[in-house]
């Protein structure tokens, strides 16, 4: 995957984001502003549902046998709740545009420069599952699937999006 595809797929991530925000501004009066921060959430819904249909299509493909499973599903409740703290706070109401394109553009530019991967709540929403595997040479990858794995030694059918982050094909 291209680092520019990369860094889409990680902006994807602030979809959660602006919905709170969106519930936030009309909460606060604020029907307009909602209105663009739910627009903007759907822009990035649709981002990144597309992204992976493309990746899935367009990516090489090969085989890869599972040594280990562990389910990693649990790392992307840690950032709902975070993502959940401007309702309970309405003090973060006021979007300020220019912080959040700086974190945004920041985010984004370290996540496609490392190997780190942001468990994004957006696949979640999209019916993919996470998983730690390791095939025979015990190299660690992260795994994004639509379906359960539950047995070790499965071979897989998977596209890699980036260095140690693998998609199924299936």
């Amino acid at each position: 995957m291209s680092k520019l595809a990369k860094a889409l797929l990680s902006a994807t991530t602030f979809g959660p984001i602006f919905l709170v925000y969106g519930l936030v501004s009309f909460s606060d009066g604020r029907p307009c502003l909602g209105i663009a921060f739910f627009g903007l959430c759907a822009v990035l819904v649709l981002s990144c549902g597309t992204l992976l249909w493309l990746a899935k299509r367009r990516l090489s493909s090969r085989r890869y046998e599972t040594k280990t499973v562990e389910t990693a599903d649990h790392e992307v409740l840690s950032f709902l709740l975070i993502y959940l703290l401007p309702i309970v706070t309405k003090g973060l109401a006021s979007f300020d545009w220019v912080v959040w394109t700086f974190i945004g553009i920041f985010y984004c530019f370290t996540v496609t420069a490392s190997y780190g991967f942001h468990f994004n709540p957006l696949l979640t929403f999209l019916r993919y599952h996470f998983y730690r595997v390791t095939e025979e040479n015990g190299i660690p990858h992260v795994l994004i699937t639509r379906r359960r794995i539950y047995k070790v030694g499965e071979t897989i059918e998977v596209a890699r999006l980036g260095d140690y982050l693998l998609i199924e094909k299936r």
